[in-house]
Formats: structure tokens, C-alpha cells, sequence
């Protein structure tokens, strides 16, 4: 039976763009996966597209769905390819969901799963950048934590409290524009909200 790492181990062997940055080409493989699932037809057909098609499928998907000619009304059928198990559990086809919520989740998934390391990892190097200041913002601006208890650890603070520290304490632009950024990500991505094509481009 095959699952998410059979099709992520067979999207990373497909998808060889050059220049390209780490974290899209990263994107791109855990999109073509979710997408993907077990229907080997798919991933080559995704790994020849831009990014900025991976990160909004939709009008794809929809012309997939005509070539396959599986049209709106169509039983959805085993033996055709529609349905199959995957994860152990069965899946729809992709090509038939592409403007249901499932869809929305798979996206989510695959953003979930390389952005949010993404955005720990770049928290990880403004707290390593900042740290001589962090202690005295802290003390001075006391941010809190999600249960409104006040942080005094600087390890303890997450992306959306540097960025009130970083605006607090007027660092520069750039800095605060970073967090911001981050803070969006890890927001929208908390809350199940896979992040826009347009949001992912700027990454």
C-alpha cells in the first residue's frame, strides 16, 4: 500500500529545478505529494510546472479533469482510479476535488510541513541575533505568552512576540518586517489556513 513518503521520495526524485531556492523546492515536492497521493500519472505532470502553478492548482487540476474526462455528475470509481487507499485510508483523486475543502487540506498539509520549520528556524536566528537586547526588551516591554502569563526566558518567546518586541523597541525595518512576516505564516498556517499563492511567492 503506498503512502505520503512513497509519493514525497518519488516527487524529490522528479522535481530537479535549478534555480530554484531550498525552502520552494522543498514547497514544490511536499505539494506535488499531497497532491499527488498514489496516481503516478500526476507527479511527473506537476514536477514539469512553475511554482507559482504548484502553490495554485486549481485551474490545473480542472483541466486535468477534462483530459480525464471525468466530468461533474461522474461516479466516483475504484476501478477507474478515483478513489484508492492511501495513508491507509481511502482517498479522492485530486482531480476531482479541486474546489472542495479536502483539496484546501492537502495544500494546507504540504504548506504546514516545510513552512512552519521554516519559520522555527529563522525565529531561532533573530533570537540568536538579538540576544544581547532580548533580556532588557523583555524586562522593559513585558510580552506574554498564549495564556497572557508575562515571558522572562528568551527561548520561551514565539515569532509574534519578537515581532512586538522588534516594534516596541524600533528596530530596523527590515527586522520587523522579517517577524511580521513570519508571524503571518505561522498564523495563518496555526489557525488551518493554507497560506495564498501570492504570500508563497514571496518566500
Amino acid at each position: 500500500m503506498l503512502d505520503s513518503f512513497d509519493a514525497l521520495l518519488y516527487a524529490a526524485s522528479l522535481y530537479r529545478r535549478a534555480n530554484i531556492s531550498d525552502l520552494r523546492r522543498r514547497l514544490a515536492i511536499a505539494t506535488i505529494a499531497n497532491l499527488s497521493l498514489w496516481d503516478w500519472r500526476l507527479a511527473p505532470r506537476f514536477a514539469d510546472e512553475k511554482f507559482e502553478t504548484l502553490v495554485e492548482p486549481r485551474e490545473m487540476l480542472a483541466s486535468l479533469r477534462a483530459e480525464f474526462e471525468w466530468h461533474d455528475g461522474v461516479k466516483e470509481e475504484w476501478h477507474a482510479g478515483m478513489i484508492d487507499d492511501f495513508d491507509s485510508a481511502p482517498c479522492c483523486h485530486s482531480v476531482l476535488i479541486s474546489e472542495s475543502e479536502t483539496l484546501t487540506r492537502r495544500l494546507w498539509k504540504a504548506q504546514v510541513a516545510v513552512v512552519l520549520p521554516f519559520v522555527e528556524e529563522r525565529r531561532r536566528q533573530l533570537l540568536d541575533e538579538y540576544s544581547e537586547d532580548l533580556p532588557g526588551w523583555i524586562e522593559r516591554f513585558a510580552p506574554v505568552d498564549g495564556e497572557g502569563k508575562r515571558i522572562t526566558d528568551v527561548y520561551d518567546l514565539e515569532i509574534g512576540n519578537l515581532a512586538y518586541l522588534f516594534r516596541c523597541a524600533g528596530v530596523k525595518w527590515s527586522a520587523r518586517q522579517t517577524a511580521e512576516y513570519l508571524r503571518f505564516l505561522r498564523n495563518e498556517l496555526a489557525h488551518l489556513r493554507p497560506l495564498a499563492g501570492q504570500t508563497l511567492m514571496q518566500i
